[in-house]
């Protein structure tokens, strides 16, 4: 079946109504949730700047990049398992 491009047009607009509205959301929900769980917060701040820590490690060139590559993925692994705690004991659990 061919589609016209207005169809084409209409559908990619709606997508991108929902994915606004999605990430509104998410904001919305994630402000609540840092603002009961101000730990949360922190840990997402650390894992936010992960992409700058990497970018450091790289340009660094007397640091083993792998050795610290590695230490920052056990960081963030941790980080994420302290938020699945933290969510939990909030009572934001899956």
């Amino acid at each position: 079946m061919i589609y016209s491009k207005e169809v084409f047009s209409k559908a990619e607009n709606e997508i991108g109504r929902r994915h606004v509205r999605a990430l509104a959301d998410f904001e919305k929900r994630q402000k609540i949730i840092e603002d009961n769980a101000p730990e949360i917060a922190e840990v997402n701040r650390r894992l936010i700047n992960t992409s700058i820590e990497i970018s450091k490690i790289i340009m660094n060139k007397s640091v083993d990049i792998t050795s610290a590559l590695e230490k920052i993925k056990e960081e963030n692994i941790k980080g994420q398992q302290l938020i699945r705690v933290l969510l939990d004991d909030f009572g934001y659990g899956e």
